[in-house]
């Protein structure tokens, strides 16, 4: 029974695999980039990816935030019966596992953009002296 809620709850384990995946794909794909073409990604590149993975990283996590207060609030403030509060429970844990994950990846992503800033300018560097 238990096995069974976690794996409602959680996300599907292959999914996060082939996502994982992904990311590291487009890491490591971006690694290069700032590597073999520094002028390039400093100017085109390095605008938008670390705008994009800010902007993510502060709209998940108000988004989180506000599911976190709306799920508080709820429970403390309406009169639900156990099954209502169940219910909202499982969902909201089901939704926050998802949250958490696009989370994590959009930190991870912005220490990365600022990772391949400096190894894009060394490399400028290097090049240029």
């Amino acid at each position: 029974m238990k096995q069974a809620f976690i794996e409602e709850v959680f996300m599907n384990w292959d999914v996060l695999k082939w996502l994982i995946g992904i990311y590291f794909g487009c890491f490591f794909g971006l690694l290069k980039v700032a590597y073999s073409d520094p002028k390039f990604y400093l100017e085109y590149i390095d605008k938008k990816l670390t705008w994009f993975c800010y902007t993510c990283l502060v709209g998940f996590s108000a988004f989180w935030y506000g599911l976190y207060a709306c799920k508080n609030y709820t429970i403390e403030n309406i009169d639900l019966i156990s099954e209502q509060l169940t219910h909202l429970d499982k969902e909201y844990s089901y939704v926050t596992s998802y949250l958490l994950v696009l989370i994590i990846a959009s930190c991870l992503s912005f220490g990365a953009s600022i990772l391949f800033i400096d190894i894009a300018r060394r490399k400028q560097a290097h090049l240029s002296s």
